[in-house]
């Protein structure tokens, strides 16, 4: 017993080799010895370290004093750790940023599910892992009617760990009810990165009419150097319907993946029922580490937007990579002979060693350099110049070229299209400040507005001519009565109006039209939006913060919050509280995929155990269909100085505070035995 303490305190601990013990013992509830023991996650939440909010937490002998006095899941690890596992296990939580940091992005961020009436509808997403230590999933959820996920298809697993810059895939389904035409529902990750806890949106569109379904999806491209790109992968987009769609925007999260030539899935292209085109896509890394994205393509079937994960790693070459900060230059509509206003490009070096750039040109005389900083001297890693370029046009119609760049990069040099029109004299030039109007998501049948102000840009006087809406859904968009953009209107050279612009849509999904101005040789101004469904209210009672006011060390207190649903269903995903506040197993509310009927509450139970002294902050959060989701709610407490010792229980580690100090100290299983030997010791000389 004696000689516990210094075997323990003798050794060096290992906080990198700790992190993987610390989440085998804390968050395993598969221990290969006990496989039914149960986890500390359960009470604690998934964060690692910072969930034990004291300073016994990093003492080796206060971690095997914790588990031998545990009589929850891990008391039965007395004796089976190591001391050098103990050690370990206290190094990291010492420093749980030693040896890196897990980290968890889900793409894509929001899933539609869609599928025609008698058949399941599915989805795939991918759970990357872009930190420097492994990340391990905890527990998966799914909640919403007819949501479940979908093992065949899903390579995730619980408590197996996803290397550093890796994803798995997650398989997803949705099977209606009988007179069912949509759904929502949330997936809720438990993890050990940052937070602890994830929430995906999930909504659901079944029944008669076009269905987009994406084959071959999501897409994992490997590890590439920067500045090199990988063989295209395939992607088939097929109308799994019974009526024709049509495809609208094809959009990539970032400039790192990109659509070949080859591709014949393009905005416009419309698909017979049962008929497919193809993508070819392909991954060139313009930052190093993990390149997570979301192919996102709209459509007017079904749900109007489909959604996949694109995943691939970026690698720093040992030679220079050059990056331009544009992969393309509009200059928009330019009257023969005056020239456009100048653009700036910005090149990057983003290898590993100095770029040369000995020149900068373009292919096309319209189009000039005016100035550049590339060739002047050779541009450092991580360093970057500029270039500023000019159009000219000397005839009319559209113009285009290339930058050029020479220098001493061994790939590919930086790839810039620059493009403009020229426009005769007299002709009219009409530009729209926003280029189009978005109008983003919208509830259904609710009324949102957007200014959008059109400037003559000619040298001539020019007249708007019969203003009309056209497109897929032009009746979900109008002109607002308060609109100065009328037909008829004339407006001189440098001269303006504004457009109020309405948006309210009548189904769910991608909405598209098209505004035609009346005026030939000018192009129609597009107006997009997305309808989704009337979202409910969730009220909190407590406001926008939940305080306990001052409470005495060592006690655990309550506080109830009333969650209410006001006029429609909500479902909430999940609700998250951060240490050192949790939610008490009496709360009526439930911590994840429950539905809340119009008109009912429940109870929401929050406890504080009162550990560290002084002043203590924590976050309520709680994800719904509700509108304002996600919402988050702030808790404090003010711990009061202690007069007496006070220990804690479940899975944290034994504490007391010493009389004066506020601060909560380790309890060391050596020290009673001392005593008690010193006291018998003391005993022993008396007799005699």
């Amino acid at each position: 017993m004696c000689s516990l303490a210094p075997a323990l305190m003798a050794q060096t601990g290992d906080a990198a080799a700790g992190a993987d013990k610390y989440q085998t013992v804390y968050a395993n509830p598969a221990w290969p010895l006990r496989p039914n023991a149960g986890s500390c996650v359960g009470c604690h939440g998934s964060a690692q370290a910072p969930s034990i909010s004291f300073r016994g937490r990093a003492s080796p002998a206060g971690i095997a004093f914790a588990i031998a006095s545990n009589r929850g899941g891990k008391g039965f690890l007395d004796g089976l750790l190591s001391t050098q596992d103990l050690t370990d296990i206290a190094a990291y939580i010492a420093n749980p940023d030693a040896g890196g940091v897990s980290a968890i992005q889900i793409e894509p961020a929001a899933v539609r599910l869609s599928a025609p009436s008698g058949q399941p509808a599915l989805a795939s997403l991918l759970i990357a892992n872009p930190g420097s230590r492994p990340l391990l999933l905890n527990a998966i959820s799914v909640s919403g009617t007819g949501f479940a996920l979908d093992a065949a298809r899903s390579t995730c697993a619980m408590n197996q760990p996803i290397a550093p810059l890796d994803a798995c895939q997650l398989g997803l389904r949705h099977v209606s009810s009988a007179g069912s035409a949509s759904a929502a529902g949330f997936l809720v990750v438990n993890h050990n990165a940052a937070g602890g806890v994830s929430s995906i949106r999930l909504d659901a569109t079944v029944g008669p009419g076009a269905v987009l379904r994406i084959d071959g999806g999501p897409l994992r491209f490997g590890t590439l150097p920067l500045g090199t790109a990988s063989q295209p992968r395939s992607l088939a987009l097929m109308n799994a319907g019974d009526a024709t769609l049509t495809l609208g925007s094809i959009v990539f999260g970032t400039d790192d993946f990109t659509s070949q030539a080859e591709s014949t899935c393009r905005a416009g292209v419309t698909l017979a029922p049962g008929s497919a085109c193809t993508m070819q896509l392909s991954f060139q890394p313009d930052a190093a580490g993990s390149r997570a994205a979301t192919l996102s393509v709209t459509h007017d079937g079904l749900g109007g937007l489909n959604a996949i994960g694109l995943l691939g790693t970026g690698q720093t070459p040992s030679t220079p990579v050059g990056r331009a900060s544009s992969p393309r230059l509009d200059f928009g509509q330019v009257i023969i002979g005056q020239s456009a206003k100048p653009q700036i490009l910005t090149l990057s070096n983003i290898g590993g060693s100095a770029w040369a750039v000995s020149r900068v040109s373009v292919s096309n005389a319209a189009f000039s350099v005016i100035a550049e900083t590339c060739s002047a001297s050779p541009v450092a890693p991580g360093a970057s110049c500029t270039v500023e370029l000019g159009y000219v046009p000397a005839q009319a119609g559209a113009a285009s070229a290339q930058l050029v760049v020479t220098s001493n990069a061994s790939g590919a040099q930086p790839a810039v299209a620059l493009t403009g029109e020229g426009v005769p004299v007299g002709q009219a030039v009409l530009l729209a400040s926003p280029v189009g109007a978005d109008f983003g998501t919208t509830p259904l049948n609710e009324n949102r507005s957007i200014l959008l102000t059109l400037r003559n840009g000619g040298t001539s006087r020019v007249v708007l001519g019969a203003l009309q809406l056209a497109g897929l859904n032009a009746a979900d968009f109008a002109i607002g009565p308060a609109s100065g953009c009328r037909t008829g209107i004339a407006l001189d050279p440098a001269a303006t109006c504004t457009f109020d612009l309405r948006f309210a849509p009548s189904g769910i999904g991608a909405r598209s039209a098209a505004l035609d101005l009346g005026v030939p040789g000018v192009a129609a101004i597009r107006l997009d939006g997305v309808g989704s469904p009337t979202p409910g209210v969730l009220r909190a009672e407590s406001g926008e913060r939940v305080d306990w006011g001052v409470v005495s060390a060592g006690t655990r207190e309550t506080r109830t919050l009333v969650l209410s649903a006001q006029d429609a269903d909500v479902l909430i995903g999940s609700i998250t509280v951060s240490a050192p506040f949790f939610v008490d197993a009496s709360s009526e509310c439930g911590t994840n995929g429950f539905t809340l009927a119009a008109g009912r509450r429940c109870t929401l139970v929050l406890a504080f155990s009162a550990l560290a002294a002084g002043e203590n902050t924590g976050r309520l959060g709680i994800t719904s269909t509700a509108s304002g989701s996600p919402q988050a709610i702030r808790l404090s407490a003010t711990v009061a100085r202690p007069n007496a010792a006070q220990s804690s229980g479940g899975c944290s580690l034994g504490s007391r505070i010493q009389d004066g100090d506020t601060r909560a100290m380790p309890t060391d299983p050596v020290l009673p035995a001392l005593a008690l030997a010193a006291a018998a010791l003391l005993a022993l000389r008396r007799r005699r």
